[in-house]
């Protein structure tokens, strides 16, 4: 068997062994360990620091420091895990000491596995949101500046992480993406979504920031976010909304204004996404989206065309009305006594169809007439 195989195969033992026997110290002395903070197991991932995916924890061997070095999936010295019980093993099966009594400065190590017991120096958490991991406040901290060969030492916790004491486990992979083509009437209201995303295989990206950016045309009334973005907290002012994504869940916010009224179009609104508290994992795309608003002119309503009148038709109108006037006063003077002729006067129009006489029904017998005859001289 491959020798990776062997040491994948040793990490789940040892996890296991560890719960088991952590568990049974809570039974008997009934407190709670320190643990990841949403209490799972975290990993195998690599362990950066914060904005800085390219540089990793990379353990040397037992008992020697923990190096700052270039990430490389492939160095199993690189692969990290923190158990639902707090303890933080690496792929070579040994884990993390705080070294307990040191002062601070000294540099974290690890252990042999088969002193792995959850002990005291050896159970650490995880707050996501401040990115700081702690054992018995005791925090990982870096010994120097950003960059390979850089210890990683014991350092008090700070009220507020610092630079260098603030790490990702794992990485995030949010994404953004803008929901279709806005649509809005010049002058009304507008609306306009974006989908902000992490990826099922990545961890909780935590400090996600989405932030907007507006033409100077258009005015804005509310940014929300809905659904997983409900508890996002939105700054109208700011035009941002922050929040956290767990992975494998994706969530919509929406910003909202008016159309000015002279607007035509189309008006571009910007969205850019970026995470604070989690590296997120190189070569991740579509952390911008351009939101366009496509504005429609409503047409206006036509103003009645007033009549043409051109000089041809007003004088056809003055000749109809003349033609009509001289009628008028033929049928006036016609009408007078003493102008039609003596003829015409008092006669009865002759209808243009005389009716047929009624046929009798009655059948008159055959008169006869005795011939005359001529005498011929």
């Amino acid at each position: 068997m491959p020798s990776h195989s062997v040491h994948r195969l040793m990490v789940t033992a040892i996890s296991l062994m560890v719960t088991a026997i952590s568990a049974i110290g809570v039974m008997l002395a009934g407190v709670v360990p320190a643990s990841a903070a949403d209490g799972t197991t975290i990993g195998p991932v690599q362990i950066n620091p914060v904005g800085h995916p390219g540089l990793c924890w990379q353990a040397t061997a037992s008992g020697e420091p923990i190096l700052l070095e270039r990430c490389d999936p492939r160095v199993e010295a690189q692969e990290w895990a923190l158990t639902s019980v707090g303890v933080v093993t690496n792929g070579i099966g040994d884990c993390l000491e705080a070294g307990v009594g040191e002062p601070d400065g000294t540099p974290l190590y690890i252990d042999f596995a088969d002193r792995c017991y959850g002990q005291s120096g050896q159970v650490w958490r995880y707050a996501g949101r401040t990115g700081q991991l702690s054992s018995l406040g005791t925090c990982a901290a870096l010994s120097g500046p950003m960059s390979t060969g850089t210890e990683i030492v014991r350092a008090a916790c700070p009220g507020s992480a610092t630079r260098g004491s603030r790490w990702s486990i794992g990485y995030s992979a949010v994404t953004l993406a803008a929901d279709g083509t806005a649509r809005a009437w010049a002058g009304a209201a507008f609306s306009a979504p974006v989908t902000v995303a992490n990826a099922a295989s990545a961890q909780t990206a935590y400090g996600v920031t989405v932030r907007f950016g507006l033409p100077s045309r258009l005015s804005v009334t509310g940014l929300v976010g809905v659904g997983a973005a409900a508890g996002f907290l939105c700054d109208i002012q700011a035009m941002t909304c922050r929040g956290t994504l767990l992975p494998g869940v994706s969530a919509r916010i929406i910003v909202s204004g008016r159309v000015p009224a002279g607007a035509h179009g189309s008006q571009a609104v910007s969205a850019r996404v970026s995470v604070a508290g989690t590296s997120q994992l190189p070569g991740t795309a579509r952390t911008s989206a351009s939101l366009p608003v496509a504005v429609a002119v409503r047409a206006a309503t036509p103003a009645p065309k007033a009549a043409v009148n051109p000089p041809g038709m007003l004088l056809d109108v003055l000749i109809a009305v003349a033609l009509i006037l001289l009628a008028v006063v033929l049928l006036v003077s016609l009408s007078r006594p003493g102008v039609l002729p003596a003829s015409y006067r008092g006669r009865r129009r002759r209808p243009l169809y005389r009716a047929a006489p009624a046929r009798s029904t009655v059948i008159s017998p055959p008169v006869y007439s005795e011939p005359r005859f001529r005498r011929v001289r």
